[in-house]
């Protein structure tokens, strides 16, 4: 049984999402709160394993919350929701720690996707949200910040960066791979100079960018 919780100061929302996913049978929603400050303050007291975050909500916001929980919770899987597909909420989310980001517009079924491949250990971002991350990155990104030489990364960097994109962690990238975390680390160094990006999170987007992995 997957354990979902669901954070949106929108009743509506939150009744509908709950109706969708307690349709599933492996599902089960064990928590609801209103806004960002009553998920960190009460999602302890669940056993929560999936929290479906909304960005922007009263006393606190979505961004800050899942920021505080993964502090606390590292182990919860956050899923952000948004009624749009804005790079910029999608890059603070994602620094957040955010595994997902679903927009509101999606189907039942991309929603159980999402669920279900957070769950599992790998991302998973709504179509319609890609593709404003492929065409819209005024004001996240400038032409010096993004790089353009995907062209000179090795097999090795391809294969990495595309096991990067699958939400794999340096455990999972060094178990694959047959080789040390510390050379996980090291060749993620090299990748990150190359694309002029400072975390996994920067990667995937580059990655997007340069249409270096299938979306």
């Amino acid at each position: 049984m997957i354990k979902i919780a669901v954070a949106d100061d929108m009743p509506i929302v939150v009744e509908g999402v709950r109706l969708i996913l307690e349709n599933i049978d492996d599902f089960s929603v064990v928590a609801e709160y209103a806004n960002g400050k009553e998920l960190v303050d009460h999602i302890g007291e669940s056993d929560a394993e999936i929290a479906l975050v909304d960005i922007d909500m009263p006393v606190m916001d979505g961004i800050t919350a899942t920021r505080l929980l993964l502090s606390e919770h590292k182990d919860i899987k956050v899923i952000a929701l948004s009624m749009y597909s804005d790079p910029a909420n999608y890059i603070r989310m994602m620094q957040a720690g955010a595994r997902g980001f679903v927009l509101k517009q999606s189907t039942p079924r991309e929603l159980e996707k999402a669920v279900r491949d957070v769950h599992e250990g790998y991302n998973f971002f709504s179509p319609g949200m890609l593709q404003n991350v492929l065409f819209d990155f005024s004001g996240i990104y400038t032409e010096h910040d993004v790089r353009h030489d995907s062209a000179s990364l090795s097999r090795k960097e391809e294969k990495l960066l595309s096991l990067i994109c699958e939400g794999m962690s340096n455990k999972e990238l060094s178990d694959t791979l047959c080789i040390s975390i510390k050379t996980i680390e090291s060749q993620k160094a090299r990748l990150m100079e190359k694309a002029g990006v400072k975390n996994s999170s920067g990667l995937i987007l580059w990655a997007i960018r340069n249409k270096l992995i299938d979306i």
